[in-house]
């Protein structure tokens, strides 16, 4: 499937590399044109597709996913000879429908053997998958409706050149995924309305009589915004959907995947409807952060900040936790400044021991000691700082003890140890080995 997909977004960048020249596929292009003729091996295609269309039309490009071509190359029925789908919009009287058109080709000629219809604004994304197991991929496609927010997703199948719809679904993002291990395609469906309240998971498949809803789950009903779903898998290597949501007091990420054949979402208190375990009060997402494979989740502690900080902004530890499906481990912890774009890696000896103090104005930090027991404030243990490139020279002149530890194009990213005999000095190495930028 991999090697069949390379082949197909090559062929497609083909068809789109022929096309420029005419300008036909420039995204500037939005008054409706009558495409001029193709030339080599591509030229059947549009010659076939001119044909089965009546009038003007435009031909329409996915505005996001894998394939972004208006004319995608896919070998759909699995016999090694590809078909190609064209997307088109075209006015109807006052209305103006996005259509999906099939182009087979019979050994001999390229013709149009299917045209199918939508009342829509445009194409949001196009997969490929085969959802029946019947060795032949169905068409996936979100259509962005007309005239409103709301996406809306279909998937057809092509059964003796005839496409058919066989399902039907609002939609904010779908994923073609195998959350069961049985080497079979499944539909993942999120579907999010902030203006309804509505925030859930579908999982489908297909059977010869239609659409089959394996399983549906909630998720939280007070997020404001959500990211793309990321497939990957929990620690323990089960394949799992991981989704990083917006809410009025911070991010979350949700995880769901497949218990006994239901879609569970165990993160979520089913009582208040809200997930609060992995609440992060930083805008970061999910990352590898140790580069182990395995998706880490941030998720914010509250540290002491000296009394220099204002009681409304509170300072946070991140910790980076994996998930197995049942707990939250933590892989590391860190101290982020996403205003400067680094994060520091803390050691194991200053959980729960340090306090940080913030210098917006200069941008920086210094990290101090922390007496749990005293619940005082003591020595200063490391400085950072960021000084941009044409004040470094001065800058560094005029504090010695400043070590560079990092730059990019603009900024230097400095700091220094304070020497001391506290068990929670560190040196000038750790200072730079626990410095990353992100």
């Amino acid at each position: 499937m991999l090697i069949k997909k390379i082949v197909c977004i090559v062929l497609t960048l083909a068809v789109l590399m022929s096309l420029c020249g005419c300008d036909l596929f420039t995204m500037e292009t939005e008054q409706m044109l009558v495409p001029p003729a193709l030339t080599g091996d591509m030229a059947p295609i549009q010659e076939a597709l001119n044909k089965s269309v009546n009038g003007e039309y435009t031909l329409t490009y996915p505005s996001s996913g894998e394939y972004r071509s208006a004319v995608l190359l896919y070998d759909i029925d699995g016999d090694n000879a590809f078909e190609a789908f064209a997307f088109y919009s075209q006015l109807d009287g006052d209305i103006n429908y996005m259509h999906l058109n099939v182009i087979s080709n019979d050994g001999k000629q390229w013709k149009s053997v299917s045209d199918q219809k939508i009342a829509a604004g445009g194409v949001d994304c196009v997969d490929f998958a085969d959802l029946n197991s019947d060795g032949k991929a169905e068409i996936i496609v979100g259509w962005e409706i007309y005239g409103t927010s709301e996406k809306q997703l279909a998937v057809y199948s092509l059964e003796n050149n005839v496409i058919s719809q066989r399902l039907v679904h609002e939609y904010t993002s779908f994923l073609c995924c195998d959350l069961d291990s049985n080497n079979e395609s499944e539909l993942f469906i999120h579907h999010f309305n902030v203006a309804n309240s509505m925030n859930s998971a579908f999982l489908y498949t297909l059977d010869k009589d239609g659409a089959v809803q394996l399983s549906s789950c909630a998720m939280d009903k007070a997020v404001r915004s959500v990211a793309t779903p990321v497939l990957s898998t929990l620690s323990s290597g089960q394949p799992a959907i991981y989704i990083d949501e917006v809410k009025s007091i911070g991010n979350i990420t949700e995880v769901l995947f497949l218990e006994k054949g239901t879609l569970v979402n165990p993160l979520l208190d089913t009582e208040t409807g809200e997930n609060t375990k992995t609440l992060c009060m930083s805008n970061v997402s999910i990352a590898d952060i140790n580069a182990d494979e395995i998706i880490e989740i941030p998720i914010s502690e509250e540290m002491l900040s000296t009394v220099n900080e204002e009681p409304t902004k509170k300072v946070f530890y991140t910790k980076w936790c994996s998930y197995n499906g049942e707990g939250l481990t933590t892989q590391q912890t860190t101290l982020l400044n996403t205003a400067d774009g680094y994060y520091l890696l803390v050691p194991e000896k200053w959980l729960g021991n340090i306090a940080l103090t913030r210098d917006t104005q200069s941008r920086s930090r210094t990290i101090y000691a922390y007496d749990v027991a005293e619940n005082t404030i003591g020595a200063p243990l490391a400085f950072y700082t960021v000084v941009s490139i044409n004040r470094w020279n001065e800058f560094k002149e005029n504090n010695k003890d400043i070590i560079e530890i990092s730059r990019n194009s603009m900024y230097v990213f400095a700091g220094r140890v304070y020497k001391g005999e506290s068990s929670l000095s560190i040196t000038e190495q750790e200072l730079k080995g626990m410095f990353f930028l992100y």
